[in-house]
């Protein structure tokens, strides 16, 4: 019925700014019951801030930027679905906060739903970002897509699986039923402690394969997400892509900075090593407020920016350093480590010896190792260029 499709959040600004302003509700509504419990959660967690606090903090910045977005881009299709998935963010973040350590079953319900309804909406903004995706221009891609190698199949995969997606009823069920999938693996029966984001168990009582397939939802959502946005970026003009640029920068500086504090984490478990526990910890201590405003940021600026400014020198710089200070620091403890075993422990060289011979050959090697990350991140960026002309 027409007046049914008129009321649907992606048709009218009216029914979306009313879905939006339920969400800021919800958001109040649970903050104000969550932060008089925050005393509840033990001082002496380890990341007590982060699994308490934080959420909420950033659940706010999530939601101002999607009552932002909503009142200054509400008329444009992109800017609709953008504003609900900022705003099912908003809400899942204030969810997820559990004081008492233990889970209503409502909070569970909505949290479900809230974080199923930003999967989807990520969906729908990468399909209409930064131009509408359409089947007949994914199959001009495909019809461009005939060279070989890596990136050209990735390119034949990402764009075949945007276009089902987009094109047939099946596999947006198929992506519905992971995302939920998803959303079971997050809320299942002890699968958190305190946050839902945290302290990530396997559910009990499933059968193993079960259990696998909600192991791998999570990962087949993020890259099906990324594969429409990949698809979407190739499809778009000049001017957009800059504007999509934006993200790139953000989730390219949370990757960087996720996989450094993992990294991190390993070297400092197998060595053991003082300079790595204190470069660990000082990673810890930004990693998830910078991770979460630069991520949410990302999206802001590119709804908002016209695309003027060019930022790819920008990400190929964040990309060389980036893998440069990971490879250094993977050198600097292997080193400090055969030093530490070899002189240290059999000739009775003073402990420091070993951080000293790690620094001086970080400080050897920098310039050939950074010339050799430079000309294999200009390499990764011509064929990247010359992909997209194609």
């Amino acid at each position: 019925m027409k007046w049914v499709q008129a009321l649907r959040p992606e048709t009218s600004v009216w029914a979306h700014r009313a879905v939006v302003a339920a969400l800021a509700v919800l958001c109040a509504v649970v903050t104000l019951d969550t932060l008089p419990d925050l005393g509840l959660i033990p001082a002496d967690l380890e990341r007590r801030f982060v699994v308490g606090p934080l959420n909420l903090i950033f659940g706010a910045y999530s939601l101002l930027i999607a009552v932002v977005v909503t009142w200054k881009t509400g008329r444009r299709r992109e800017g609709r679905h953008l504003a609900l998935l900022l705003g099912y963010v908003a809400a899942s973040m204030a969810l997820s906060v559990v004081p008492s350590g233990r889970t209503e079953a409502w909070r569970q319900a909505v949290f479900a739903v809230c974080w199923l309804g930003a999967i989807v909406e990520g969906f729908k903004f990468f399909t209409t970002f930064p131009q509408l995706v359409t089947v007949d221009g994914i199959r001009g891609l495909l019809a461009r897509a005939r060279g070989r190698g890596w990136l050209s199949v990735a390119d034949r995969a990402t764009a075949r699986a945007t276009g089902a997606l987009v094109g047939t009823l099946a596999a947006k069920v198929a992506f519905t039923a992971v995302a939920v999938g998803f959303a079971y693996r997050l809320i299942g029966e002890g699968s958190h402690r305190y946050n839902i984001f945290s302290d990530f168990v396997r559910p009990s009582g499933l059968p193993a394969p079960v259990e696998a397939l909600l192991d791998l939802s999570g990962g087949l959502v993020i890259l099906t997400v990324v594969a429409v946005a990949w698809t979407a970026f190739r499809l778009a003009g000049d001017v957009e892509r800059k504007r999509m640029l934006w993200i790139v920068l953000a989730q390219l500086t949370v990757a960087v900075f996720t996989v450094t504090s993992l990294a991190l984490s390993v070297l400092w478990g197998l060595t053991g090593s003082e300079t790595i526990r204190f470069l660990r910890g000082l990673i810890a201590a930004v990693h998830h407020p910078l991770v979460w405003f630069v991520d949410l940021s990302g999206f802001a600026l590119a709804i908002f920016h016209a695309g003027a400014l060019d930022l790819r020198p920008v990400i190929n710089k964040t990309t060389l350093y980036g893998a440069l200070f990971l490879v250094l620091t993977f050198l600097f403890a292997t080193v400090e480590q055969v030093a530490q075993n070899l002189l240290t422990d059999r000739f009775g060289v003073p402990d420091g010896f070993g951080a000293w011979l790690g620094a001086g050959t970080i400080a050897v090697a920098m310039g050939p190792i950074r010339d050799r990350i430079e000309r294999l991140v200009r390499r990764l960026g011509k064929a990247l260029e010359e992909d997209l002309g194609a």
